[in-house]
């Protein structure tokens, strides 16, 4: 089964079961999407951060990485050609976790360290994957929202931001389903 996750720190918490894992196995599972700190370049000084170096261990092992920075102008025929080449599976599993899209379709996120992917780059990824899976013959075998604090779901920043979460996570579902 492939497994597309949609985050950005969220991967830690499986690292540790894939490290584990054969490289083959990595390369048939795992592709991840709007990854904010992945290392595009390493540091001049050579150290990273953890989750950096961790991304470039899995990517070494076969793992896919579509990271925050190739949003950009001309990202959806990139983006398309990324999930196309990896739905080969009959099911797959799709995660969303929240902090992929902190200060731009969430203000819930669990984690809002940096700025990541707008509602309409959510909505696009979703459009593609169904679109792919349709085309494959590929079925949805699970979903699940994850890393979203429940404490700021529809408040209002101190700015006067209003959290859409529920409303975005809601239009993603509809979209992929």
């Amino acid at each position: 089964m492939r497994r597309i996750l949609l985050e950005t720190i969220g991967a830690a918490a499986i690292f540790g079961l894939l490290y584990s894992m054969k490289a083959e196995y990595c390369r048939k599972i795992l592709s991840l999407i709007g990854v904010a700190d992945y290392p595009v370049k390493l540091k001049k000084s050579g150290r990273d951060s953890l989750f950096r170096k961790c991304y470039l261990s899995f990517e070494e092992r076969g793992c896919r990485f579509f990271p925050l920075s190739r949003f950009s102008d001309r990202y959806l025929e990139l983006l398309t050609r990324f999930i196309e080449e990896g739905v080969r599976t009959p099911y797959l599993y799709v995660s969303l976790d929240l902090d992929v899209g902190s200060y731009n379709f969430t203000q819930a996120a669990r984690y809002m360290d940096l700025p990541g992917i707008s509602a309409q780059n959510l909505l696009d990824i979703a459009a593609l994957i169904k679109r792919t899976c349709q085309r494959n013959k590929v079925n949805l075998a699970g979903l699940d929202i994850m890393e979203f604090n429940m404490h700021f779901l529809g408040l209002e920043t101190e700015d006067g931001t209003k959290d859409n979460t529920l409303e975005n996570v809601g239009n993603f579902i509809t979209a992929i389903l």
